[in-house]
């Protein structure tokens, strides 16, 4: 899991050559939030906050990224909406590898 705006095609294809150099399905989940929830969301944080300009200029990048990911290679897209968020649950494919433990010899 990589948790990161990546708005642009740039952006991300350095992360499905990742996947897929490590044999494993690249899954993209696209967070559909308006700009309002964005702005809201935004001026409720406590840390710091992103300029308005940042945040709509995300959006438009949203809008192309919803157009052209489906041609990137990703193995499955999830489109989210603010609904969805709630009950979202993010799990593991595979598990990791175990090493073998370590032998003594005698």
């Amino acid at each position: 899991m990589i948790d990161a705006t990546n708005l642009q095609a740039h952006d991300r294809r350095p992360l499905l050559h990742l996947a897929q150099s490590a044999r494993i399905p690249a899954v993209a989940m696209v967070f559909n939030i308006s700009l309002e929830t964005c702005l809201a969301y935004n001026l409720a944080r406590s840390g710091r906050q992103v300029t308005w300009d940042v945040l709509e200029q995300h959006q438009q990048l949203l809008a192309l990224t919803r157009s052209s990911i489906q041609t990137e290679g990703f193995s499955r897209i999830y489109s989210l909406e603010k609904a969805d968020l709630p009950g979202l649950i993010v799990r593991k494919l595979r598990q990791e590898r175990k090493h073998a433990p370590d032998r003594q010899t005698t």
